[in-house]
């Protein structure tokens, strides 16, 4: 049997944790798909899954790694007992939404095999929310080591607003 390694996530944005793991992923796996989605969860994205996959492209990714988006991904119409999921877990703190994930993909596709990465500890404080975080606080130190510099400047662009105002100039909005 052939197996479907997948690595998905709303990766809004996609950072050098998430690059770790599929690094780690793809030694092990001759084929690895990230594959972008929107978690209802997580509230409103700041990316889209296309977005995403387009941030993705920021980072030197392996040869044997495809960025998909869901959608992308369910049309494909892969056999669940074939996809692998790769999860990367930061301690035993994040085993009870695992479990929480693994029982909603069972139960909505029907998908039982995972293979979990343990983060370094290198990346244990990385995550996207801290990435929105410290664009929202102008921490951008702490932001550089989260997410390549073209991540960043996305985010930069998604969360300023620029409007023309009646003096003929342009106003930035954070």
């Amino acid at each position: 049997m052939n197996t479907i390694a997948i690595y998905p996530g709303s990766f809004c944005p996609p950072t050098y944790g998430h690059l770790e793991i599929v690094n780690q992923a793809a030694e092990v796996f001759s084929k690895v798909l990230i594959v972008c989605s929107v978690n209802p969860t997580k509230g409103v994205p700041w990316f889209s899954p296309k977005q995403c996959c387009e941030l993705w492209l920021s980072y030197r990714l392996p040869d044997n790694v495809e960025v998909l988006t869901i959608v992308d991904f369910l049309n494909q119409r892969n056999d669940p007992k074939k996809i692998m999921l790769i999860r990367g877990m930061r301690g035993l703190e994040d085993f009870p939404e695992e479990r929480s994930v693994m029982e909603l993909n069972f139960s909505k596709y029907g998908i039982n095999k995972y293979f979990y990465i343990i983060t370094d500890s290198r990346f244990l404080q990385i995550s996207s929310s801290l990435a929105r975080k410290s664009v929202e606080e102008f921490d951008f130190e702490t932001l550089s080591g989260l997410v390549a510099p073209q991540v960043v400047l996305s985010m930069l662009e998604k969360r300023s607003s620029f409007f023309l105002c009646d003096c003929d100039c342009y106003v930035v909005y954070f």
